[in-house]
């Protein structure tokens, strides 16, 4: 997916930089929505070393993807909550907003997805 028209904001808590692929990561719903600006957080690994948010905006619905790389070999078992905003090319108004990660084979029994499969 690309972030078309879509500009990610790196407003994040606890990461220092996003890089490319990663395991997807299911958000935490429902997001917080201001118009165009729409605020997440997920649960990662407090080990987590990049995160890329895609974003893929049609007339009926936004879908944003978070995928998260981890190259620590040991970690703590604890996780963090990482927030993030992302601004759209226009207002949400009444298109659904998906979260990417729960569409994808193996994920859509995660908590995250199982509470809301669409968040609104």
């Amino acid at each position: 997916m690309t972030a078309a028209g879509a500009s990610v904001v790196a407003s994040a808590i606890g990461w220092s930089q996003f890089g490319g692929g990663g395991e997807p990561r299911p958000w935490v719903k429902p997001a917080d929505v201001d118009g165009q600006l729409v605020r997440l957080s997920y649960v990662d690994s407090p080990c987590q070393d990049s995160a890329d948010i895609d974003v893929d905006e049609s007339p009926d619905e936004v879908v944003v993807t978070v995928r998260t790389r981890t190259w620590a070999l040991s970690c703590s078992e604890a996780n963090e909550l990482y927030r993030f905003e992302v601004r759209l090319s226009s207002p949400l108004r009444g298109r659904a907003l998906l979260d990417g990660a729960c569409a994808l084979p193996g994920y859509a029994d995660e908590d995250d997805c199982r509470s809301s499969a669409r968040a609104e």
